[in-house]
Formats: structure tokens, sequence, C-alpha cells
């Protein structure tokens, strides 16, 4: 029930690295889990996932070859700008369960307005 995504080869902060690097970077590792695992590579994450690690050359790469990419940005999967650049809400494993259930209920989504915001000037560039 679960789906495998591409998440590049290094886990390098991909704003960071020129357009080649950065293209082998996401390309490369779909290319990788497809040949390694027999199937068709649709998702990808971001590394670090902020604003501040994405890019609109990274954004673009990604369009070209998947269907859908996930940020480190908490909030609602209905607002996210973009298929490009999804909202999540992340649970670790070992996190009490108040906190759980505290961002499953989004209560803590406040503290990422700035991030979001961030993430939509990203889409309009």
């Amino acid at each position: 029930g679960h789906e495998i995504g591409s998440h590049t080869l290094s886990h390098p902060n991909l704003s960071n690295l020129n357009s080649s690097f950065k293209y082998d970077e996401i390309i490369n590792s779909k290319k990788y889990l497809e040949s390694k695992l027999n199937i068709k590579i649709n998702k990808f994450a971001y590394p670090f996932g902020s604003p501040s690690n994405i890019d609109n050359e990274s954004v673009n790469f990604i369009k070209k070859s998947y269907k859908n990419a996930f940020t480190n940005v908490r909030g609602s999967i209905l607002k996210s700008p973009s298929n490009y650049l999804i909202l999540r809400q992340n649970i670790v494993p070992g996190m009490p369960f108040w906190l759980t259930d505290a961002i499953v209920d989004s209560k803590l989504d406040f503290l990422y307005v700035k991030q979001r915001k961030n993430l939509y000037n990203i889409c309009q560039i």
C-alpha cells in the first residue's frame, strides 16, 4: 500500500547545485530506482524540503519527470501551492502522542505560515 518515491542520489541542497549536478541528482535517482525495482517512480521528496532548499530550476526539472513532489513544510495537502510543492504533516517514530495528535489536527500549522508563503512565491517565478 505504500508508494516509493525518489529523493536524489546524495541528499544535497538542490538550490546550491549548478544545473548539471541538479539535473543528475533529480533524474538519475529516478532512473536508478526504476531500474532496480522495475517500477515507475512518479513521486519526489525534496532533500531538507524547506523553501530555502527548493529553487525554481529544480521544480522545473521535477515537473518534466514526476507527477508530484513533496516539501517538508507543514500544512494541509489541500492548501499546497502546486502538485510539485505539496505540503505535508510529518510524523516520526517515538513522537509523543499529544504532539502527533496536535500535528494531525493541524494545530501547529501556524508555525509554518512564512514557509508556506515562500513556497507560493516559488510557484510564481
